[in-house]
């Protein structure tokens, strides 16, 4: 599909430089901008989400550890301490993959209590 879009000229020197740069399209270095800006949107839509639906629990994962939890895979993680909150996460159809970190280290012990 072809559209009209208007940016600032600064903006589009920017862009212009760094597709060269990539060796890319400006329109392929522009879909995957928008493609990355719809998915980090889509991320932090389900944080909201996961907020309103647990606003007062903690996970008892330093804020950090769970920000990059988070971050690190195409969906959402959980930790051992969180598996209350499994059958939600299942059943939205909004989150495509959970990953599993347990803190204790031991993975065996983390799916057996999943089962």
């Amino acid at each position: 599909m072809k559209t009209e879009i208007s940016i600032p000229d600064s903006v589009f020197e920017q862009a212009k430089a760094l597709a060269q740069q990539l060796g890319r399209s400006r329109s392929e270095l522009y879909k995957k901008a928008l493609q990355d800006y719809l998915k980090r949107y889509k991320r932090e839509q389900i944080s909201l989400k996961l907020n309103q639906v647990y606003p007062r629990e903690s996970s008892g994962v330093a804020p950090v550890i769970a920000k990059m939890q988070f971050l690190s895979f195409d969906g959402i993680s959980i930790t051992e301490r969180q598996l209350d909150r499994l059958e939600p996460l299942i059943n939205n159809p909004e989150i495509e993959h959970l990953l599993f970190f347990p803190l204790s280290g031991r993975p065996k012990d983390m799916v057996d209590n999943i089962y």
